[in-house]
């Protein structure tokens, strides 16, 4: 996993916990990530403990210099990151209850002439 998709998979654990609202969780989860990948996050990583803002946490994770364009937008509109990533997810949910579906069809054998009581 290259850097960028490591921020994205570190945001995307963040916007988790803040749809349940757990705002220091998030914060945690995020410099715990950064811990593992020895990114220093500077004096600032001390705030994410503090944040019950979930808004300015947003744009405090999103202000590192290391995040990716695609995340350093919603620095400026936070409540942005909400409205992607409940679409990304709802994106995902029907692509795994498709990918169930055609699990069930590959599992399920054609019913034979005698069970279908003919």
């Amino acid at each position: 996993m290259n850097n960028d998709e490591y921020c994205r998979f570190m945001f995307g654990r963040v916007m988790d916990y803040l749809k349940n609202n757990k705002v220091m969780e998030a914060g945690m989860s995020f410099a715990s990530d950064c811990n593992k990948r020895d990114i220093d996050l500077g004096f600032l990583g001390m705030f994410l403990f503090k944040q019950t803002d979930e808004n300015e946490l947003i744009k405090l994770v999103c202000g590192y210099h290391f995040m990716p364009d695609d995340l350093k937008k919603y620095y400026d509109n936070p409540e942005k990151a909400f409205i992607d990533y409940q679409s990304k997810d709802e994106d995902e949910s029907k692509d795994e209850s498709k990918d169930e579906d055609e699990s069930k069809d590959e599992d399920e054998p054609e019913p034979k002439d005698s069970d279908k009581g003919i």
